[in-house]
């Protein structure tokens, strides 16, 4: 087997699940190999003349995921045997659901630009795939809208780094914030500075 280059799908952070997982996919489907997560080809064969072969693609495959995930998540997958392990690894650390994967698709929305004329349609599309993921099931609440603003309003200044450890938490946790403790945290952190 040759190396596995997934060059052009980013880095794996620990909020980007999403978009990574897309691109990473697609490259793997291109080499053939997206049966060794899933598919056939993700549990080990019966026959032991192919056996070799196939811990060796798992491991090609792991060695390869490992180049585009920041650190912290590298270590997590660098010594799991199958490239189906790796991936579910990585997966259940960065994959967001509910408000958080909301917000990110909120702050994503409102970050888009219109650039040239021919980007117009594509850039229209990737404002309702958005806009899907953020009414996906049901309407967000006023109290998660309100979180989900005062998150954005920490974006990029003198409190990003609290907004991240409060995404952080509840992507790693399931739990949910509201105003009230973004607020009183917020209140708590200005004091001290």
């Amino acid at each position: 087997m040759n190396e596995i280059k997934l060059k052009g799908v980013g880095v794996l952070t620990t909020d980007g699940w999403t978009l990574w997982s897309q691109n990473c996919k697609s490259k793997l489907c291109s080499y053939g190999l997206w049966t060794y997560i899933e598919g056939p080809d993700n549990k080990p064969p019966r026959e032991a003349t192919k056996l070799d072969e196939w811990h060796h693609i798992n491991d090609c495959i792991v060695g390869a995921l490992c180049l585009v995930v920041e650190n912290s998540l590298s270590q997590e997958i660098e010594n799991l045997k199958t490239a189906q392990e790796a991936w579910e690894c990585l997966k259940s650390k960065t994959y967001q659901s509910g408000m958080i994967l909301k917000f990110n698709a909120l702050q994503t929305a409102m970050r888009i630009h219109f650039t040239t004329p021919d980007s117009v349609n594509s850039t229209i599309a990737e404002i309702k795939d958005l806009i899907d993921i953020i009414y996906d099931t049901k309407p967000p609440t006023k109290e998660e809208m309100l979180v989900t603003i005062y998150l954005h309003a920490m974006l990029d200044g003198d409190f990003d780094w609290l907004r991240k450890i409060m995404i952080g938490n509840m992507t790693s946790s399931s739990t949910t914030l509201t105003p009230d403790e973004v607020t009183q945290r917020l209140e708590l952190e200005a004091q001290e500075a």
